[in-house]
Parts: C-alpha cells; structure tokens; sequence
C-alpha cells in the first residue's frame, strides 16, 4: 500500500506540468509583409537588417531608369535577386495570402512614375510609406514590425543610429506631484447663440457706489 501510494504522488506531481504548459497561450503570428523598396544600398541594407529580425517579409526592389521605359523589377529569393517584369509582380502579390500587407516605399529623389498605380492591379489595399532617410524607413516599418526595445537597439547599433526615447515626457510627468492649485484653469466664457438674449448685466447710475449698498443692507 505505501509504494502504491507513493507512485499515485508522483503520478500527480508529473502530470501537474504538462496540464500547466498545455494551458499557456501561444503566441499570434505576425501576417506577413509584402514589401517593395527602392534599390539603393543604404534601403536595403537597412531592409536585410529587419528581415532578419522579421523572416515573414517577401522584399522585391525596384530601379527607376530614364526615359518612358518601366522600372526594373527584381525579388529577392534564396540569397539572390531574381528579375521579373510588372506583370509578375501584381499576379505574386495577388496570390499572396490575404493577411498579407503590401507596403511600397518611396524614397525621394527615386523617381517612381506609375510604378505604385500599377502594382494597385495585384493589391487595391497597397499602402506606401514616404522616407527621406534610414531613420525614417525604420521608424516607419515599426507600424506593421513592432520592434521590441531590444530590437530597436539591435537595429540602431547596426544602422549607427541613436536612439530617442519619445515618450519620455509622459513617463516622468507626475499628476501627483503638481498641486492642483499649480495646474491652469480653463476658463468658459459663455458665447450666446443667435437670437439668444445675452445674460443681464447690473447697469448703476454714475456716481453710485456700490459700497453704499453694502453698507445699506447691512444696517
């Protein structure tokens, strides 16, 4: 009966864990990001670097040439750029998965013609994110990347950037340190409307004091 019992405890004991693990909730996936960006090496290295963070991301680039003629399209795929036309681009980013975002990146002085009004044929919902700088693209993607503080570290430490803490400001304010009586008081001034009568005002005859009336009352 005792070895019994003591089998029954670490029965309990070891099933304890695995009902507990199983009950933990799963972290949601991120959907995936289409993302077609200029191919100029300061965008695309600074690209690379989320896509390592963010292996969800398909990256396609674009090179604007002179002329009338369309830009050069390429994708990036196992390790290498691949070219492809217009086309092929709208008929991938149509059959990509419905929770995808198509995000196109338009970083001046790129010359973009009708570039973003074609790929609207793959993807109506196509949003564009204008940057004039590696800062401004990261601090961009962060609307569908969400970077962590770590990786926002991670990401300034290879870009040579310095981080700025923006919400600093509300952090260290404190409503419980600042007297009421300190904080500035609204006031509402009272705007009748059209054809309103406006509020009644005392009018004293000249050379009344009001003090007499005080006095008056008072006795």
């Amino acid at each position: 009966m005792k070895n019994a019992g003591r089998g029954f405890m670490l029965m309990i004991v070891t099933m304890i864990p695995l009902i507990l693990c199983g009950m933990a909730p799963k972290p949601q996936p991120r959907p995936p990001l289409l993302l077609v960006a200029p191919a100029q090496p300061a965008v695309l290295q600074a690209t690379f670097d989320v896509m390592l963070l963010r292996p969800e991301i398909t990256l396609y680039s674009y090179r604007p040439v002179q002329g009338d003629l369309p830009p050069l399209l390429y994708a990036w795929e196992y390790g290498d750029w691949v070219e492809l036309d217009i086309e092929s681009l709208c008929e991938r980013m149509r059959l990509a998965d419905p929770e995808t975002r198509a995000v196109f990146v338009a970083v001046p002085p790129a010359d973009t013609g009708q570039l973003p009004q074609s790929l609207l044929r793959g993807r109506e919902d196509l949003e564009q994110l204008e940057t004039e700088s590696v800062a401004d693209l990261l601090n961009g993607l962060d609307r569908w990347c969400r970077f962590k503080p770590r990786e926002w570290e991670w990401l300034a430490s290879r870009q040579r950037l310095r981080l700025i803490d923006a919400n600093s400001p509300q952090r260290e304010y404190n409503p419980y340190v600042i007297r009421r009586s300190e904080l500035p008081l609204e006031l509402d001034v009272f705007e009748p409307e059209p054809g309103e009568l406006p509020p009644a005002v005392i009018d004293l005859p000249d050379g009344h004091d009001e003090s007499d009336d005080a006095e008056n009352h008072d006795g």
